[in-house]
């Protein structure tokens, strides 16, 4: 009996780290993600300003 006992809880702790490893990948992916869009975002926003300043110089001459 003391073998059962045992054995469920190594499979539910086995199921456990499973779970938590997962979610932990989840996580970093997520993060990786949201790095990847706020550099995209800035780039833009770079490449947006650069235009508006190439178009005031325009509007100057």
């Amino acid at each position: 009996m003391l073998l059962f006992f045992a054995y469920n809880k190594l499979r539910r702790l086995s199921k456990n780290i499973k779970q938590n490893q997962i979610n932990t990948h989840t996580t970093v992916k997520k993060g990786h993600d949201i790095t990847r869009r706020i550099s995209d975002i800035a780039s833009s926003y770079g490449d947006h300003e650069k235009l508006t300043h190439l178009k005031s110089m325009m509007e100057k001459f």
